[in-house]
């Protein structure tokens, strides 16, 4: 169980370093992923990670589709599978990008797979494993 400080631009946020991989492993990135509870998919990242990882290759013909921001506004996602890792538990999961994307989003699909505590009064985020793939 590790506590990580928020993210600290501007307003403290909740974020996570993840390592993302193409599903055969042969690529992997370092991200810090912000935390987005209104987000009910795996990872959402940007479209030069996406395409660097190659996960265009795995992308089912379905894959594109779209979705609505916080803001209300449609965007069009692509997805691909992957896998993420956080403190050593690794996860096969959905990869999603957008070109509109900024910073890369964790989701409530990957949240699920560990124990999480958001310590707001502290600004700590703390992770705890329950098993991994």
């Amino acid at each position: 169980m590790t506590a990580h400080p928020y993210e600290r631009d501007g307003v403290p946020r909740p974020a996570v370093k993840v390592t993302v991989s193409d599903p055969m492993r042969h690529s992997s990135v370092d991200l810090e992923a912000r935390i987005d509870t209104g987000f009910d998919g795996g990872l959402l990242i940007p479209l030069d990670h996406y395409l660097g990882l190659g996960l265009q290759l795995y992308e089912e013909p379905s894959s594109s589709f779209a979705a609505r921001s916080a803001l209300g506004v449609t965007v069009s996602l692509r997805s691909s599978t992957g896998v993420a890792q956080v403190e050593g538990g690794r996860f096969q999961c959905t990869i999603y990008t957008s070109p509109f994307l900024l910073h890369p989003l964790l989701g409530r699909d990957l949240l699920n797979r560990w124990m999480v505590t958001l310590d707001g009064p502290s600004s700590e985020l703390t992770i705890s494993h329950r098993g991994g793939a």
